[in-house]
């Protein structure tokens, strides 16, 4: 996030900063519909002055036409484009859960000949084969592997070291996501707000609330169900893809304060002219909570399998 980024700035601005560049041309096209509405506001001026059948209360109209027709492709393309990373992330998190699954059944094999284990005061009963293939699998693996060739009877089970880096990755990607679909609410809202401002006419904001729930970018149940398996993934092999983030560094802080600033920007933007905020946005917390809760009634994890 650039450090003189100042959510008080001008919108256009904000909203440039805070994509995600390798996704630029997808985003909702701001600028180029805000000079429609810039014209559209000259034109009712001219046509209040000029009055009814006036030349300028002709183009008024045919500019009316030509920014709703404008609006309905760029939110048609930025929902496409919504729908493209939605189903590719889809197939992302089922290989991330299988890695998953392949390092816990190694990490199985690894307790059964008597190497993946609890040490000093930690419980049998608490430690679990978690997914995450951190150093002391690669220990336990390299021990199994040292063992004379008579007392390895058993194949090693085969297992990406590289399980916990591709979760966090794929979390990463659905904050992307998220972030993707906020910033273009936020700034189909920012516009509303200036069209209502430059034409004095409510009907096309209405038209458009209409419009969006036919957009999985504003209702999002894919992305939330998404989001709901990567928490519930998380809870069930108390995995630590949070500590794997946060190793990103400086990286994951500034995805961090990305995320708030968007969160933040989508609200106060919806705020300005009484939109509800994208339903996924409140749903997805709740959802994630419920599955925190039903996970915590469960056997209580160990601190020390954060180094599984």
């Amino acid at each position: 996030v650039p450090q003189h980024l100042h959510l008080h700035m001008r919108f256009s601005v904000v909203f440039r900063e805070l994509m995600f560049a390798p996704w630029a041309e997808h985003y909702f096209q701001y600028n180029v519909l805000k000079t429609l509405v810039v014209r559209i506001g000259e034109l009712r001026a001219e046509s209040e002055r000029d009055g009814p059948g006036s030349l300028a209360d002709s183009g008024l109209k045919d500019a009316e036409e030509a920014f709703w027709l404008a609006l309905e492709q760029q939110l048609s393309l930025v929902d496409r484009f919504f729908a493209s990373e939605l189903a590719r992330l889809k197939e992302r998190i089922r290989d991330a859960a299988a890695q998953l699954e392949q390092v816990k059944v190694l990490q199985d094999f690894l307790q059964r000949h008597g190497l993946y284990l609890p040490r000093g005061d930690e419980s049998p009963a608490d430690y679990r084969c978690d997914g995450w293939y951190g150093a002391r699998t690669r220990e336990a693996v390299r021990a199994y592997r040292a063992r004379p060739a008579e007392e390895r009877e058993d194949a090693l089970p085969e297992a990406a070291d590289s399980s916990i880096d591709n979760f966090a990755g794929v979390c990463e990607e659905l904050d992307l996501l998220r972030e993707y679909g906020l910033l273009n609410y936020a700034a189909v809202c920012k516009l509303l707000k200036k069209h209502l401002k430059n034409s004095r006419d409510t009907s096309l904001a209405e038209r458009v609330r209409g419009l969006l729930g036919g957009f999985a970018f504003f209702l999002g149940p894919g992305l939330q169900d998404l989001i709901i398996r990567a928490e519930a993934l998380v809870a069930a092999g108390d995995l630590s893809v949070g500590k794997a983030r946060v190793m990103q560094g400086s990286a994951w802080m500034e995805s961090r304060l990305m995320h708030s600033r968007i969160l933040f920007l989508a609200g106060r933007a919806a705020e300005d002219i009484s939109f509800p905020p994208p339903p996924w946005t409140l749903s997805t917390a709740a959802a994630a909570a419920a599955v925190v809760a039903k996970t915590a009634a469960g056997p209580p994890s160990s601190t020390g399998n954060q180094q599984s």
